[in-house]
């Protein structure tokens, strides 16, 4: 719908996603490319979006009291907003998940049992192609990268690197897409206020 009433198309890109199923997790982890090949495994954020616009995200909290992925939203919710109050089912809330889209850089999920680290080149090689496609599908007016792993992903495609955390990716079909590195929303070190300003000033640059 784009983004809130200055009617720009916002993507929002991180680095992976994490298998949290020990079955899944032992059928992949050696292979991740494997994943691919069964049908329905490839997924994205609507049913999480979804559930920060109904309210069943609730639910959630109840059953599992260290899911990060709802900290992560509200986070960056606040961030992006400017509102430190803004909270989860509002109607604020509501319009701004409906005016932004997600993915991942990489299509597969993490299926190792430690921290997110380098996985096999030909994951990203695939990864690239896909998300190319994607930006060409979307076609964002601007892309925000939730922390640095995601970013030196994304920068890898760049044209334009103009410093650490801004680049711009030009499609063969010659739209010029600004990319912003911003801190992963859990961590909001800077505070809000100046999370939202640099956001601000990206968006309506």
């Amino acid at each position: 719908q784009g983004f809130l009433k200055t009617g720009k198309k916002l993507l929002v890109v991180g680095h992976q996603s994490v298998s949290r199923n020990n079955k899944e997790k032992e059928r992949y982890k050696t292979n991740p490319l494997e994943y691919l090949k069964e049908e329905g495994n490839r997924k994205d954020n609507t049913s999480l979006v979804k559930s920060l616009i109904d309210g069943t995200w609730k639910k959630w909290v109840k059953e599992d009291k260290n899911r990060k992925s709802i900290k992560t939203y509200l986070q960056f919710g606040r961030m992006l907003s400017g509102n430190t109050q803004l909270e989860l089912g509002s109607e604020e809330s509501n319009n701004l998940w409906e005016s932004i889209a997600f993915c991942n850089f990489l299509q597969i999920p993490h299926f190792k049992d430690d921290a997110i680290g380098e996985d096999a080149p030909e994951l990203y090689e695939y990864s690239k192609t896909i998300f190319i496609d994607y930006l060409k599908e979307a076609k964002p007016d601007h892309v925000i990268v939730w922390g640095t792993r995601a970013y030196n992903c994304v920068r890898g495609l760049a044209i334009k690197n103009i410093d650490d955390r801004h680049c711009e990716i030009i499609l063969d079909t010659g739209d010029v897409v600004p990319v912003l590195r911003i801190n992963h929303p859990c961590i909001v070190r800077e505070g809000y206020e100046k999370a939202h300003e640099g956001l601000e000033q990206f968006l309506n640059g």
